[in-house]
């Protein structure tokens, strides 16, 4: 129970600074205050991945959730009707690299 109130606190936290850097570049508060978040690359549950986006560099989004969960689902619903499917848009596996020892045995 005290981990969720301290993601809570944090998540007002980050609002509240939010809100300061819209006053700050468009000189008025918003109506709603929202924290947008973006996934970024490592490991561990989703929620552990996200951070804000206005503290995260692009080298850090995780373009391989956003083309794989959000980007193929929708392109695929459209061109189901040319019978792709989701398997055809993306990428095959790609096997392991082979070395110079695998080719000895």
């Amino acid at each position: 129970m005290t981990e969720a109130i301290t993601a809570r606190q944090k998540e007002f936290s980050l609002i509240l600074k939010l809100e300061s850097v819209r006053r700050r570049y468009f000189g008025k508060p918003v109506d709603t205050p929202r924290a947008g978040y973006v996934i970024t690359l490592g490991t561990g549950k989703l929620y552990e991945k996200a951070k804000p986006y206005v503290l995260a560099s692009y080298d850090e989004v995780d373009t391989e959730y956003y083309v794989t969960n959000q980007i193929v689902p929708a392109a695929s619903r459209i061109l189901s009707m040319f019978e792709i499917t989701e398997e055809e848009l993306l990428p095959a596996a790609r096997p392991k690299a082979k070395t110079l020892a695998d080719f000895s045995e």
